[in-house]
C-alpha cells in the first residue's frame, strides 16, 4: 500500500484539517413513503421487508448526516482513500443504492439533492427500461435510461451485473457462484459497457462471491467490488471485498448514529 502523502501545511505551522481514518459505506435498496406500501412488502410476521426504508426515516437520516457535518464522497475519492493515495475529510460517507429501483429516483433523489449529497446506484442493467412510465407502487419498477440521465447530478452509476442478479431454481445458488467464469465475465462486461463509468465499481448480488468471481472481476479491470459484510472501509482494505453498512427499516435514529459512528 502506498503511504498517504503528508500535508505540507503542517510544516509551516498552519492548522491541518482532520482526516477520516474510516469511511462508512451505507447501503439502501427501496425508499418508500408509508402511503406507497403494499401488502407484499410485509413479512407474514407483520414486519416490513428488510430491503425497504421509509422515506420519513431516510429524511431523518440525511438530516442527521447534514447536522453532524458529514459530506458525501464520490467513487473516485473513495478509491483514492481505500488505496491509501489521498486523504478524505473527517466525517466522509459513501451512500450506495442497490438494484436500480425507480423509487430511488422518485423518493430518495430529491432528499439527497436538497442536502447537496451524492450517491452511487448499482444497476442491474437488464432490468432498466427504455420507456419512462408513471410511478406506480402496485409493482416493483426499475429506472429508465432517461431517469438515469436526469439523476446524474446526484447519482453516479456502477454495475450490479447485467442479468445475473438471480439464483439457480434447484439449488438457489446465486449465479455469481454457480456460473462459469466465462459466463460471469460476459454478463458483467455487458453491464460495465452500458454504464461506462470510471472508476469501474461493482456490487455483488446477495453479497455472494468466490475466488472465481473475483478472478472474473480482475480480468475485467474492475477497480472496486462491494460486499454486504458489515464494517467501515479503511485504507489498505481489499478493494475486491469492501464492507458496507446496510440500513434497515428497524434501525432507529440511534442505530443509524452507530452505523456512521457519530460521536
Amino acid at each position: 500500500m502506498n503511504a498517504v502523502p503528508d500535508n505540507p501545511l503542517s510544516k509551516i505551522g498552519i492548522e491541518i484539517p482532520d482526516y477520516a481514518e474510516e469511511v462508512p459505506v451505507l447501503t439502501y435498496h427501496h425508499i418508500l413513503k408509508k402511503d406507497d406500501l403494499r401488502d407484499s412488502l410485509y413479512y407474514p410476521s407483520g414486519h416490513l421487508n428488510n430491503m425497504v426504508v421509509l422515506l420519513e426515516e431516510f429524511e431523518k437520516q440525511m438530516n442527521l448526516l447534514n447536522e453532524e457535518g458529514y459530506q458525501t464522497i464520490t467513487l473516485e475519492e473513495f478509491e483514492s482513500f481505500i488505496k491509501g493515495v489521498k486523504h478524505v475529510p473527517e466525517n466522509s460517507v459513501l451512500i450506495t443504492f442497490d438494484d436500480g429501483h425507480k423509487n430511488n429516483y422518485i423518493r430518495a433523489y430529491p432528499v439527497l439533492k436538497n442536502h447537496g449529497f451524492t450517491a452511487v446506484e448499482f444497476l442491474v442493467t437488464s432490468r432498466l427500461t427504455e420507456k419512462t412510465v408513471p410511478f406506480n407502487t402496485d409493482f416493483n419498477q426499475f429506472l429508465s435510461w432517461s431517469e438515469i440521465k436526469e439523476g446524474n447530478d446526484v447519482f453516479e452509476y456502477a454495475s450490479h451485473t447485467h442479468d445475473y442478479h438471480s439464483r439457480e431454481k434447484d439449488t438457489l445458488l446465486p449465479y455469481l457462484i454457480s456460473k462459469s467464469k466465462k459466463d460471469i465475465k460476459e454478463d458483467i462486461k455487458k453491464s460495465i459497457e452500458l454504464i461506462d463509468s470510471n472508476p469501474i465499481a461493482f456490487a455483488y448480488p446477495y453479497g455472494a462471491y468466490n475466488d472465481t468471481t473475483i478472478q472474473a472481476l480482475n480480468e475485467l479491470n474492475v477497480d472496486m467490488a462491494f460486499t454486504i459484510n458489515k464494517g467501515n472501509a479503511k485504507p489498505g482494505d481489499n478493494t475486491m471485498e469492501i464492507r458496507r453498512q446496510s440500513v434497515r427499516p428497524y434501525h432507529s435514529l440511534k442505530d443509524f448514529e452507530q452505523l456512521i459512528d457519530v460521536n
